[in-house]
């Protein structure tokens, strides 16, 4: 009987080590993707936004093509206007919930000289351009195909969106999708002087940086 059971007993000793490996592997992939899934099209109501290294700072540039194939948009030639840069995925239940605001926002400030331009997180040119068709999208969708730009600007989820004034600099950051005349309030906001400029859970607040620079 000793005989026939120590191979028994050997092959419990050899599997418990890969036993162990598995479920701690299993916890780590879990506590990963519950820090990060949150992050992905999370409703904003539940959001609240960290202060960008970038705020005050140049923002960093670019030189991305159209997702309809269409010309190269470099972050050059926004400067001289305030411009709205957004990272949106056409993946994201939020991102597709924001566009009516954001086409409302367009609409009324785009004749004021205020730019905006999506760049696709993740995403191909094809979706990025059907999507453009389907929601009426009439602004530049641009694809960062190595997600290089997004690295610069410290994406952690989606959507974000950054303002950024006539000089380049960064003047404010929104985390999560844009309610309703939001986005508006805050382009007003920073052309009035105000700067630095985040949004925590729906309301316009100025930052620890932020600061007025002129009247209003």
């Amino acid at each position: 009987m000793s005989t026939a059971a120590t191979p028994t007993i050997q092959r419990r000793h050899l599997r418990h080590p890969v036993r162990w490996l598995a479920i701690v592997l299993g916890l780590v992939v879990a506590g990963g993707l519950a820090v990060m899934l949150p992050r992905l099209g999370q409703n904003p109501s539940t959001q609240v936004a960290a202060d960008s290294p970038l705020l005050g700072k140049p923002a960093p540039s670019f030189s991305l093509r159209e997702a309809n194939g269409g010309a190269i948009v470099s972050s050059a030639t926004l400067r001289g206007h305030y411009s709205i840069v957004y990272f949106f995925a056409t993946w994201c239940p939020v991102c597709v919930a924001e566009v009516p605001n954001l086409v409302s926002f367009y609409w009324h400030w785009h004749t004021r000289g205020v730019e905006l331009l999506g760049i696709g997180y993740d995403d191909p040119a094809a979706a990025e351009a059907q999507f453009a068709r389907q929601e009426g999208i009439s602004w530049p969708l641009l694809v960062d195909p190595d997600g290089q730009v997004a690295l610069h600007y410290g994406i952690f989820g989606i959507p974000e969106t950054f303002v950024v004034g006539p000089g380049g600099t960064v003047l404010a950051k929104l985390v999560g999708a844009v309610g309703t005349g939001q986005l508006g309030a805050v382009v007003e906001r920073v052309m009035n002087g105000s700067t630095n400029v985040s949004v925590r859970g729906g309301a316009v607040v100025p930052t620890s940086a932020g600061q007025r620079t002129g009247s209003g």
